[in-house]
């Protein structure tokens, strides 16, 4: 990854990179989703079969059949359960 001036700062692990805020990025490998901070630093280990920002921080999480909802510093705000987050 590169920043605006073209100077490499993360190596590229990854197959996608996406901007989450707050210097963390949502990255995918392998069909799995995680969170990094911009040093390249896991906040939320690449594990993940989904991982959706529902913004302010949030991410709704799924593995396996259990799901949860994260915040962008790697902290349970909702447990993983066996039932699927609903957000309106």
């Amino acid at each position: 990854m590169i920043d605006e001036t073209g100077a490499k700062i993360l190596p590229i692990a990854y197959d996608g990179v996406e901007y989450a805020g707050d210097g963390k990025y949502r990255v995918e490998l392998d069909d799995r989703y995680g969170v990094i901070d911009e040093t390249g630093v896991e906040i939320l280990p690449v594990q993940h079969d989904r991982l959706t920002s529902l913004g302010g921080g949030l991410f709704e999480a799924r593995l396996g059949d259990r799901h949860g909802i994260l915040d962008i510093d790697g902290n349970r705000r909702i447990s993983f359960s066996d039932y699927e987050v609903l957000v309106d």
